[in-house]
């Protein structure tokens, strides 16, 4: 695909805000498993929510190092 510059910072902001929220998330389930959580359930919940969140947050760092090999 090519973008034009405009289009080309939109997706970048796009992407680099959804990493951000990803680690965010992933911080808090952490943090919940380590002080937080009583149960085990939850705990198995935040862990789940941790490797999705670390899957996507990987998936959305190719496309984006895709884009701008791309766009070069």
């Amino acid at each position: 695909m090519n973008f034009n510059n405009n289009q080309l910072t939109t997706i970048k902001k796009l992407i680099d805000d959804r990493i951000y929220f990803l680690k965010e998330n992933i911080f808090y389930c952490q943090n919940d498993i380590d002080y937080y959580s009583t149960k085990e359930t939850e705990k198995e919940a935040n862990k789940k929510a941790i490797a999705e969140a670390i899957k996507e947050k990987n998936n959305l760092l190719d496309l984006k190092n895709n884009i701008l090999k791309n766009h070069e």
